[in-house]
């Protein structure tokens, strides 16, 4: 049976509703299933909730095994629900984690194919500029203060290039804290968050913070 989250409520209402645990089984020649049990002034003292039917004698070995099946499901019942909804928890994170990466692997793509295009424009300008350079000495000076600044724009939109282009810094790891619950170590990619490319692309702010 598929356990839905509707199943999981049912079976909680269900271990709700019934007799508290945690139960036991008593075999006083009759095997029964009880909570509490205790022996008061010679009396045997319990919550009474079920007798098993045992019809012949050698019946009594097979009703004992069924009835220690029945207390430990109903004993072990709620831990393995929490592990279960625990663990549906864990593989919903696991969607949403995925998801955002394909998304931000989306945005980082456009941003390199637009670093791509201005560093092409630059070396456009670049090779203008050279031209430029051999005409009159106010406009040599002025192209050389452009193709300066041309080629410092060149140099952070490589290095942006070089840094998204580098296999190793899209890499995840993953680590366990003490409580074995596992812990992602997001990639350089992932830490520096547009940064670079903001600062390749001329934004003060990405530039400031790379």
């Amino acid at each position: 049976m598929n356990m839905t989250p509707e199943r999981i409520e049912e079976i909680k209402a269900l271990i709700s509703a019934a007799t508290p645990g945690p139960w036991e089984v008593v075999n006083l020649g009759q095997i029964e299933i009880a909570t509490n049990y205790r022996v008061e002034n010679g009396m045997h003292v319990a919550n009474w909730i079920a007798e098993m039917d045992v019809q012949e004698e050698d019946q009594e070995e097979q009703a004992c095994v069924d009835a220690e099946l029945i207390v430990s499901a109903v004993n072990s019942l709620p831990g393995l629900l929490a592990a279960l909804e625990e663990s549906k928890q864990d593989e919903s994170r696991l969607q949403t984690a995925i998801d955002w990466w394909d998304n931000y692997s989306k945005d980082k793509s456009a941003q390199l194919e637009e670093s791509q295009q201005q560093l092409t424009d630059s070396l456009e300008r670049e090779r203008g500029l050279k031209y430029l350079c051999n005409q009159s000495f106010e406009e040599k000076a002025r192209a050389n203060r452009e193709l300066a600044e041309a080629q410092q724009t060149i140099a952070r939109q490589r290095k942006a290039l070089e840094f998204y282009a580098t296999q190793g810094n899209h890499k995840w790891s993953h680590t366990y804290d003490e409580t074995g619950e596992v812990e992602e170590i997001a990639s350089k990619v992932a830490n520096d968050r547009g940064r670079i490319a903001q600062a390749a692309l001329g934004n003060k702010e990405g530039s400031d913070k790379a």
